[in-house]
């Protein structure tokens, strides 16, 4: 009997989950407003509250990711747009007058980067008391081969240790907080990168919308 799983590392990284952006100020204070009206409602009505703050928009995703399978579930009342990626996403904005796309869901870090460094015109949704707003909640973890003990082991004791001497910190300052540019940062650090091959990179696919 073979058994093909996955195991988790403790997490390297918290309090992140499936969060929105959008380009639009109307759409943040929609869903405020819709999270206000669900929150004065009994328990049993406001239970899916979030859904309710997104219903009737267009919702974009990046295809094959958490955001993808969790809007198919849970968001049967949006129009769904399906993208080969984040990027895409973002061109498929750009390349309308009148945006078809009125939110981008994703995971809250890689979102929070994209809208502080890269899109300003975009922002990410929040809560009334200025939280992000959340569909679901999720930790960082390594995912590695279930049966690999003694490496599953080896990278939580050199997690725990990271985190004790505080360079779990430096590391997500670092690469997380600091505005930096690619190609110097990838040199500064031995990283591999190459220039002649970044044109390749722009081509970030297309989306479409999912069939119903």
């Amino acid at each position: 009997f073979e058994r093909a799983g996955f195991a988790y590392s403790t997490p390297y990284f918290y309090n992140a989950g499936l969060s929105g952006i959008t380009m639009r100020e109307e759409i943040v204070e929609r869903v405020r407003a819709s999270i206000r009206a669900q929150a004065a409602k009994p328990p049993h009505d406001g239970l899916d509250a979030n859904q309710q703050s997104l219903a009737g928009l267009t919702i974009a995703v990046q295809r094959w990711t958490a955001g993808h399978w969790y809007a198919q579930a849970n968001l049967k009342a949006n129009r769904l747009i399906l993208c080969d990626s984040l990027p895409a996403a973002f061109e498929a904005v750009d390349a309308s007058n009148n945006p078809p796309i009125d939110v981008i869901l994703g995971d809250e870090p890689v979102l929070n980067y994209m809208v502080t460094y890269v899109r300003r015109d975009w922002r990410l949704l929040t809560t009334i008391a200025e939280k992000p707003f959340f569909l679901t909640r999720a930790h960082y973890s390594i995912v590695m081969p279930e049966d690999s003990y003694q490496l599953r082991w080896f990278i939580d004791n050199l997690l725990l240790k990271l985190e004790e001497s505080g360079a779990l910190t430096v590391l997500r300052a670092r690469w997380l907080d600091e505005l930096y540019a690619y190609p110097r940062r990838a040199a500064t650090d031995g990283l591999p990168f190459d220039v002649e091959k970044m044109v390749s990179h722009y081509d970030q696919g297309s989306c479409k919308a999912a069939p119903r």
